[in-house]
């Protein structure tokens, strides 16, 4: 019986191949030079405890992204079945080119996701780890509103002209060591002024079975204004 399910996996994997017809490819690099009154590596300046620094001029290693996107299967009402992935490579100058202690090689995204599905009202699944409504303030590297996270979620489900997305995560990141529960919804599409909408979503973890743990709540509200 195992051996049958695999063989009748083979002519699925094959039509999703047959059927595959875009790829794309794009990728980030950052890099620099810098050096130290005494000679030494460069060092970069933060406040102590801090998890955001500014960044022009100030960024101490190297950094690059590459990001590939497959189509697999592109459906008769248009929607498609992709699969996504990012590797991440840091290396901090001055350390062994190894990818050892805070440097690292990973897979910052692996995750499927079917696009513009019809019969949900052009809303968007997917699952996996996804780089996912990441709203930052470039200039100090700080992200004020994120749902990066592994696990699963709709997204932009419309109705009554607005737009509903759901993510339900174990994880922030790959360096989180506890896997926790967290939900996030957001709704957008609110018209405020001309070429303006707002954003409004709400986070929840819940209580974790340990000591001293209790649930949270955040509310995060964003208003985007297009200019022209």
């Amino acid at each position: 019986m195992k051996v049958l399910s695999k063989l009748s996996l083979l002519p699925m994997a094959l039509i999703g191949i047959s059927q595959a017809n875009a790829f794309e490819f794009n990728g980030y690099i950052r890099s620099g030079i810098g050096y130290s009154e005494k000679g030494d590596t460069q060092s970069c300046f933060f406040l102590d405890g801090a998890k955001s620094k500014y960044r022009l001029g100030n960024e101490c290693e190297q950094y690059v992204e590459l990001t590939g996107t497959q189509e697999l299967y592109k459906f008769k009402d248009n929607s498609t079945v992709a699969l996504k992935g990012t590797l991440a490579l840091l290396q901090d100058f001055g350390d062994d080119k190894d990818f050892s202690g805070n440097n690292y090689a990973k897979w910052a995204e692996a995750y499927l996701m079917w696009n513009n599905i019809s019969y949900l009202n052009g809303a968007n699944v997917w699952a996996g780890r996804r780089f996912y409504n990441r709203n930052d303030i470039h200039i100090s590297d700080f992200y004020y509103w994120n749902q990066s996270a592994t696990g699963f979620g709709i997204d932009n489900f419309k109705y009554n002209d607005l737009y509903y997305s759901y993510v339900f995560s174990r994880k922030d990141d790959v360096f989180q060591d506890k896997p926790v529960n967290r939900h996030d919804i957001t709704v957008s599409g609110f018209n405020t002024n001309p070429n303006g909408t707002l954003s409004v979503g709400v986070s929840y973890i819940p209580k974790i079975d340990e000591p001293d743990s209790h649930s949270g709540t955040s509310f995060s509200v964003q208003h985007k204004q297009k200019l022209g």
